[in-house]
């Protein structure tokens, strides 16, 4: 009984390792098998495309380089290259920086475009490049130049431009009078000149100051390029304006200032007449102040100029910040004094306080002559000694001489305050030599 237990035990022994047997017999068949297949894969040719390689353009040190010239415009590339090579060659994660695109610019020696060669080589011997998708590439070479150009400005009026009526534009003010423009000689050369280019498409009632748009023209007069004319720069940046001053005809009345007059005379006015007594004026559609006075200053009369009688005062026109119209260039002032009296008078000198150079001596003890007008009840009526009357030296800016020298004074009168001075008046003074 014993021995059959041991013999079937056996017997199931046997069986099993027979089993197993076959198993492993079984997996080493599969692995060899596997790794057949697998190293006939790694080691088949293959072809694989590598895209966006950078072509490089070895420009540093260069024959164009050394000659002065530079790159302008596009010189970024990328190709597409194809390889044929072992499978497990081409699969490595770093293959495509074994991968070299470049040009040679040794056939650049002087400006213009050139159509390049690309060269494409492999670091590695077991390789083959079969395609590449771009096999030469157009880069521009050329000599940076920088080129005055005078502006001219260039008014477009469009649709919708209106200058109401009584409105008058005139001449553009540009904010510069040339720019320097920077780039490739070809490119500067095709330029003849620029203009400030401004399209008005609105109504217009005051001054205003546009942005202008730069064109360039050619040699023949033609629109060449805009602003953004390619690889060419404006020297400085600052934009290009253009102010178009914007007026309006209106009818003012001439007016005059008096300087020198009397006290009574600062709180009345003096009556004169003007001739013209309007004048069409043109003044800027933006000062209102102006507009709104309904007058306008042409000259100033000094009191001294004034003499008893009808005096006319001539004042030209071409020296005023407004254009007037009609053909008028000059204004007409009379002036009636001829009701005055007048009196002439021999008057002392006061010096008191004024600031003379060290051993200033006056020669002049007094003036005779010195006329004065005003009011006969006021000018006939009245005693006037030295302290009433009295001539004081101006030498506020006076350049003195050694020598004798001719001052002006001021004659002040202290109780006439509706009479003045006419005419003008000095004395001499000697500066030690």
């Amino acid at each position: 009984m014993r021995n059959s237990k041991e013999k079937t035990a056996g017997q199931n022994r046997r069986k099993l390792l027979d089993r197993n047997s076959i198993v492993f017999a079984l997996s080493l068949l599969i692995a060899v098998i596997l790794w057949i297949g697998v190293s006939m894969f790694q080691t088949t040719e293959v072809d694989k495309t590598f895209q966006n390689i950078r072509v490089r353009v070895p420009f540093e040190g260069s024959l164009p380089a050394n000659n002065g010239l530079q790159i302008f415009g596009d010189a970024d590339f990328t190709v597409d290259v194809t390889v044929s090579g072992k499978s497990y060659v081409l699969n490595d994660d770093n293959f495509a920086g074994q991968l070299d695109a470049t040009v040679s610019l040794s056939s650049v020696r002087e400006a213009g475009t050139y159509t390049l060669p690309v060269t494409v080589t492999c670091a590695l011997a077991d390789v083959e490049i079969t395609n590449v998708t771009k096999t030469a590439v157009s880069i521009y070479f050329d000599e940076t130049v920088e080129r005055d150009y005078e502006i001219t400005e260039d008014i477009v009026e469009a649709d919708g431009y209106l200058l109401p009526e009584g409105y008058t534009a005139e001449n553009p003010r540009l904010s510069a009078d040339h720019v320097t423009l920077v780039g490739p000689s070809l490119e500067i050369g095709k330029i003849s000149s620029v203009l400030a280019r401004v399209e008005l498409d609105k109504e217009v009632t005051g001054t205003e100051t546009f942005q202008a748009e730069l064109v360039y023209l050619g040699n023949n007069s033609m629109r060449l390029y805009d602003a953004q004319i390619p690889n060419v720069t404006l020297k400085d940046a600052e934009p290009i304006t253009v102010t178009i001053p914007v007026n309006i005809t209106t009818t003012l009345k001439p007016t005059v200032d008096f300087t020198g007059a009397p006290s009574y005379y600062r709180n009345h006015d003096v009556e004169y007449t003007a001739a013209p007594d309007m004048l069409n004026v043109t003044i800027p559609a933006n000062d209102s102040e102006t507009f709104n006075a309904k007058e306008i200053k042409v000259g100033t009369i000094d009191f001294s100029e004034i003499d008893n009688t009808l005096e006319v005062f001539t004042f030209m026109l071409d020296g005023q910040d407004y254009t007037f119209r009609d053909d008028v260039d000059r204004v007409r002032v009379w002036v009636d004094m001829s009701g005055m009296a007048k009196r002439w008078l021999t008057i002392g000198i006061n010096a008191d306080g004024v600031k003379l150079p060290d051993g200033a001596e006056i020669l002049t003890d007094q003036i005779s002559s010195v006329q004065v007008i005003g009011p006969e009840e006021s000018v006939m009526a009245t005693t006037l000694g030295n302290d009433e009357a009295y001539a004081v030296p101006v030498v506020d800016d006076f350049e003195w001489q050694p020598g004798v020298n001719t001052v002006p004074v001021r004659i002040h009168l202290r109780t006439l305050k509706d009479s003045w001075v006419y005419g003008s008046y000095s004395i001499e003074v000697r500066i030690p030599e």
